[in-house]
């Protein structure tokens, strides 16, 4: 669903065809218990007669601070004092915005910020209606504060709790006025976090602590090749371990050249230590399927050997890149990046707790798109979506993992199995061997200038495993998003797309698609920069031109706007804050780049130095954000300072290896993430603050994180990056270099 389309239908739910709806919240872990009688005036608000607001949050809370922001916009409109709110998490449900009730792409505040001023302005529409009848006069002189309704007249007040009954029964405006600017945001900066206190004193509940009654616990076993299926197995030890109950083979779901679900063997005992223990002890035997052979090493090479075609898919052309490179009088420029597999690791690896009866089905689940697995499941199990209650808990990380459907439909299967309550998990090992990875990618770029320094023509050439492409389908769309800069700034651009035929799996990761593209597009822009002996920031300042916007269409259709001007802008920042062209301290030197991800503009700064023995020290990284209009800026700045952390994580660590068809890595020992001593001793995170529309703020961070450290890298000892990860590639060049100043 478009965003203008899910507008239309949350403002005709708000106010109208959600009246009589029964709060669908029903997870009473999470609710203030007061003594009065409560009263729903629509999907998200409920108020009961002591005055307490329940409002609901409808998307899944992993941290990015949309349980604060968007109950917020409903309770300006409100007009209620955020002290007597009571913010919950939002069953699965149509009401809630159906498919679009998921946190991906950094969507949630860009598509539920109008709908959810209008349910707030709704519910105090009727709650005014209600004033203006107990004082009978026109609701035109009531006005709400603070909890309570005004009469502008002689200024008495009646609390909300006192209208609430009344306000209920009334029929919804077919319209309403917004309390809000047009277009204009009320900031909650200074807002609590509605789940401050669960969080600190650990009671917040993430999936894995959910418990209800007769609960069994269950994991499975799958074979560690892509492609591989249970011969057979011998359960006799993994049966002997206390408390567990079955274990049976589960059939695998989907085409079975790309199945959605591996099959493996499942098993069931009344603790997740007796399941761990028994795992241990299982005893199956696999067919590879013959997918045995495939690895990285040959991946590698495969890629390669793609980018010296010239017959990739063409995505874009616009002029001929072909001629300009021919062309007398132009420099060229060309160069190879390498990005590999990464994971998606949350803390929290994925999780489902199902209670299924004959004719009734909840759930707890940490999905990133529950609506989405309520649709599913209601096939799955052949039951009336209206009889499957779908609660939703905080969530211990995402990052797109819990968009997959793999753990869901193993848990759908097992619980249809068993026919008792059970709650089924993944390992840590399990998260990383049979994760759906970023995918493998390689490109090659080359670009040309004239005697002026102005470019004349760019290519990018990109070969590699491709997220649209399961398997090997071949896929619907390209790993470009063909409407980003340097389109649009340069009369020759060419972007070409080769498919490398791969089994192993991979799917959205945080900033799908830019992830993997900012880093060899801001890299080789570093690199042009310095050719013609420029400044790379004044050479992105110059590129981008005047102020004026582009067409861009977004991957699910949508078509919005790419500005020179606010690129521009967050540049300049990210540079003016980062002293960027002041004399820095010996060994110091800084690197910059800016990206455009979902409708927001990022730049960066690293700041670091590097030491005799190679040793790299990060210790500013200087970041200028444009979301629009900044509704919630402490959850900017912590979503900004995340995705610096985990971007560096990736940057100089992570990468998934294959050998003989299986995945290397099991756990953090060998896919480390960032230690604290590696980290950036200070993170600044600048706001440009403007009237546009709010844009997502979840991934946009991620992708300038690896060219903006990489530039800063070549700035300090002239070594150029251009293969992921880092690791010890700094300490082999310095010591390379040491050894040959030694020589001399």
């Amino acid at each position: 669903m478009k965003r203008r389309t899910f507008i239309q239908k949350g403002i005709a739910g708000t106010t109208g065809m959600l009246v009589g709806f029964t709060f669908g919240c029903r997870d009473q872990t999470v609710v203030t218990p007061t003594q009065g009688v409560p009263h729903s005036l629509n999907a998200y608000v409920q108020i009961d007669t002591l005055g307490k607001v329940t409002i609901a949050n409808p998307v899944p809370e992993i941290g990015q601070g949309v349980k604060t922001a968007l109950p917020w916009l409903v309770a300006q409109e409100l007009g209620a004092s955020w002290e007597d709110v009571v913010v919950i998490q939002a069953d699965a449900g149509e009401e809630y915005g159906g498919y679009n009730q998921r946190a991906a792409g950094s969507n949630s505040v860009k598509l539920y910020w109008e709908p959810l001023q209008r349910a707030g302005a709704t519910a105090r529409h009727l709650l005014i209606e209600a004033a203006a009848l107990r004082w009978d006069l026109p609701a035109s002189q009531c006005y709400t504060r603070e909890g309570h309704v005004f009469n502008r007249v002689n200024g008495h007040q009646l609390a909300f709790g006192d209208l609430v009954e009344v306000a209920a029964q009334l029929n919804p405006p077919a319209s309403v006025t917004l309390n809000a600017k047009k277009n204009k945001l009320i900031p909650v900066n200074k807002v609590i976090n509605p789940d401050i206190n669960q969080l600190v004193t650990g009671q917040s509940l993430f999936g894995l602590d959910v418990r209800i009654p007769g609960m069994l616990f269950a994991s499975m076993v799958k074979c560690p090749t892509y492609g591989g299926r249970v011969i057979s197995f011998d359960a006799r030890e993994a049966l002997q371990v206390p408390g567990i109950q079955e274990v049976f083979k589960v059939e695998g779901f989907g085409d079975p050249s790309h199945p959605l679900c591996r099959e493996g063997v499942a098993i069931v005992g009344t603790s997740s230590w007796s399941v761990f223990s028994a795992r241990k002890v299982l005893k199956p035997v696999w067919d590879t399927g013959g997918n045995n052979s495939e690895s990285t090493e040959q991946l590698h090479e495969h890629c390669k050997a793609l980018l010296e075609q010239d017959d990739g898919t063409e995505v874009i052309h616009e002029g001929n890149v072909f001629r300009e490179f021919a062309g007398s009088g132009n420099r060229l420029l060309e160069a190879v990046y390498h990005v590999p597999f990464i994971a998606h690791i949350p803390m929290e690896p994925v999780n489902l707790t199902i209670d299924l009866k004959e004719d009734s089905c909840e759930l707890w689940t940490t999905s990133q798109s529950p609506y989405a697995d309520l649709q599913f499941l209601s096939r799955f199990f052949e039951m009336p979506s209206e009889k499957i209650q779908m609660h939703v808990t905080r969530i211990g990380g995402g990052f797109g993992r819990r968009l997959g459907p793999d753990y869901i439909i193993e848990a759908a299967k097992i619980a249809k199995a068993i026919k008792k309550p059970v709650q089924y998990f993944w390992s840590r090992e399990d998260d990383l061997l049979y994760d759906a990875y970023r995918p493998f990618s390689y490109h090659k770029l080359m670009a040309s200038w004239n005697e002026k320094g102005k470019l004349t023509s760019w290519l990018h050439r990109q070969s590699g495993t491709s997220r649209h492409a399961f398997r090997n389908t071949p896929p619907h769309r390209s790993e470009f998003f063909p409407g980003n800069f340097p389109n649009h700034l340069i009369p020759n651009f060419r972007q070409e797309y080769l498919l490398a035929s791969s089994n192993i799996n991979r799917s959205l990761l945080r900033a799908p698609g830019n992830n993997a593209l900012a880093f060899p597009v801001e890299s080789f822009m570093d690199e042009l920069a310095h050719a013609q002996q420029k400044d790379p920031l004044a050479f992105r300042i110059s590129l981008l031109g005047d102020d004026r916007p582009f067409l861009f269409e977004e991957e699910d259709g949508e078509k919005t706007f790419i500005h020179t001007g606010r690129m521009k802008k967050v540049l300049q920042l990210a540079a003016d804050k980062a002293g960027w062209g002041s004399v820095q301290p010996k060994g110091r030197a800084l690197g910059i780049a800016g990206y455009f991800t979902f409708g927001t503009y990022v730049a960066h700064v690293a700041d670091i130095s590097i030491t005799a023995q190679g040793e790299l020290v990060i210790h500013r990284f200087v970041s200028a954000i444009d979301c629009g209009q900044p509704l919630y800026e402490p959850g900017i700045i912590a979503q900004t300072e995340g995705a610096i952390l985990d971007g560096l994580s990736a940057t100089l660590h992570q990468e998934i290896t294959i050998e003989a068809g299986r995945t290397i890595q099991s756990n953090f020992d060998t896919y480390p993430v960032l230690r604290m001593k590696e980290s950036p001793q200070q993170i600044e995170v600048h706001i440009a603050s403007n009237d546009f529309p709010p844009s997502g703020m979840g991934e946009p961070p991620y992708p300038p994180v690896a060219p903006a450290l990489c530039n800063a890298v070549f700035a300090a000892i002239g070594l150029r990056i251009r293969r992921l990860p880092i690791r010890d590639q700094i300490k082999e060049w310095m010591k390379a270099n040491n050894s040959k100043d030694g020589d001399s």
